[in-house]
């Protein structure tokens, strides 16, 4: 294993590559297809430096654009989501623009740009792709379609490919912590803390039978059951039919996590060199609600007693990046594969170029 270097974790020239080399040239998540399930919604995700507004454009077609107006650079919308009415109108100057990215319309524009040719002002689209309902978009025009970017995860999802693809939005946390992505994601991609860190959050789970297992850049999560009930309230329901949660690590910045009554779903960004936004976005079924119907105000609260069990461990690690000390030891196989995985993938796109 080639250890990331102490500086990578606070170093805002190591940052300013990452955005270049990993997260505008991957396939990267952005929402689920629900939640622009009305014609003419849309959603703004950030990645990297980068806004993309991604909008329903019909009932078959969900379409993805940079949040910039091509006339001086404003945002085409302000808030996270919404309805646009069929067009994108810019708040500077009122250029219209419709849904397939075309300026249609300059208020007055014998008076202010006579001979402009507004064919040549188009929307910047962005790569936009789906995979069982969850939507993701690349900057990179070259890379590989989205199953094949994929690799095993659909077929490792298989049986829980219906529930994914219709399910609906109940809730978002959004938390900042002072902790560099990718030690928020190292910490996701091993199993070895969850007992010692969650033993009362995941303790629905046989901590010492999961598995971590890699495929092409991402890491599978296999988290079994424990054989016997667990006592006591949990996010995590315990099944008596055995079997266990198939969550995962899509590179670079996407976690899954299904449960009995429920899915999360982690969009992990970052904000700056020492401060990461984790985005938790929580789904259920028809069915789930049914079923699980969820008290939203508990469920939070224990996202939050969950994430704070791993930033508090997090927030020492970002401090001790600083150390000239700092390293990554001896791993426990397979329980920390997914480190040593993450460390492999993180030198192949930035070409060695970490400096």
């Amino acid at each position: 294993m080639r250890n990331i270097p102490a500086f990578a974790y606070h170093s805002a020239k190591t940052l300013k590559c990452e955005l270049q080399k990993i997260f505008c040239s991957t396939w990267n998540f952005v929402c689920h297809k629900n939640e622009i399930k009305q014609i003419n919604s849309y959603v703004v995700r950030t990645i990297g430096k980068e806004e993309v507004l991604i909008v329903r454009k019909s009932v078959d077609s969900i379409v993805a654009y940079l949040n910039l107006c091509p006339h001086r650079s404003a945002k085409l919308v302000n808030s996270e989501d919404g309805q646009c009415k069929g067009q994108l109108l810019c708040p500077y100057h009122a250029w219209t623009f419709n849904l397939d990215g075309e300026l249609i319309k300059i208020p007055s524009q014998d008076h202010y740009l006579k001979d402009l040719n507004k064919e040549k002002y188009k929307l910047t689209k962005i790569r936009c792709d789906e995979w069982s309902g969850l939507v993701f978009v690349n900057f990179n025009s070259l890379t590989s379609p989205l199953k094949s970017y994929l690799g095993e995860f659909p077929a490792y999802l298989k049986e829980q490919e219906r529930d994914i693809s219709t399910m609906e939005l109940i809730t978002t946390v959004i938390l900042e912590e002072p902790i560099n992505w990718k030690i928020v994601v190292e910490n996701y991609v091993e199993d070895y803390h969850f007992s010692f860190v969650h033993p009362k959050t995941l303790k629905s789970f046989d901590h010492k039978a999961t598995q971590t297992l890699p495929t092409k850049d991402h890491v599978r999560v296999f988290m079994p059951y424990r054989k016997k009930v667990t006592l006591g309230r949990s996010k995590y329901p315990w099944s008596p039919a055995g079997g266990g949660s198939q969550q995962g690590f899509i590179w670079p910045n996407m976690t899954l996590q299904p449960a009995l009554n429920h899915m999360s779903i982690f969009q992990i960004v970052p904000l700056g060199p020492e401060i990461t936004r984790v985005r938790i976005a929580v789904y259920q079924t028809a069915a789930q609600k049914e079923q699980w119907p969820m008290n939203l105000e508990q469920l939070i609260s224990d996202i939050k007693l969950d994430m704070e069990e791993d930033f508090s461990i997090c927030r020492d690690l970002q401090h001790n990046t600083h150390s000239r000390y700092y390293k990554i030891g001896v791993l426990s196989k397979p329980h920390e594969l997914g480190i040593e995985h993450f460390a492999n993938t993180w030198w192949s796109y930035m070409d060695k170029q970490a400096a």
